[in-house]
């Protein structure tokens, strides 16, 4: 499974259930974790969003007898300049499919407890 099938997976299922849109990466912004929340924040000033989601979908690694999924996920609301969510989210399952699924679920629970729905 490559990072460009869990990237389509997460966005579908972001613009179908919470309305979230794709854009591209103009800040090239390469590393989520380490991107700190005043940089975000002078980064974003400029643009019209009110909160930004970025999501870093790190290489599945395989091994015996699971592999891998690890993302990080920042959420921030621009105008209180604060962090909805800032956090890792990974599983180790035998198939990617399965520990997706599991990530998936985990977004879920995540974004109905940050955007109250």
């Amino acid at each position: 499974m490559t990072v460009s099938i869990l990237i389509t997976q997460i966005t579908k299922s972001l613009e179908a259930k919470y309305n979230v849109k794709q854009v591209d990466n103009t800040f090239n912004i390469l590393d989520v974790a380490s991107t700190e929340k005043n940089d975000l924040l002078d980064m974003l000033k400029e643009t019209n969003y009110s909160t930004v989601m970025l999501v870093e979908i790190f290489p599945v690694h395989y091994g015996v007898p699971e592999c891998f999924i690890s993302i990080h996920l920042k959420i921030l609301n621009i105008k209180d300049k604060k962090y909805l969510y800032n956090g890792k989210i990974w599983r180790g399952k035998s198939w990617p499919r399965y520990g997706l699924i599991d990530i998936n679920i985990e977004l879920d629970k995540i974004y109905k407890i940050v955007f109250k729905l």
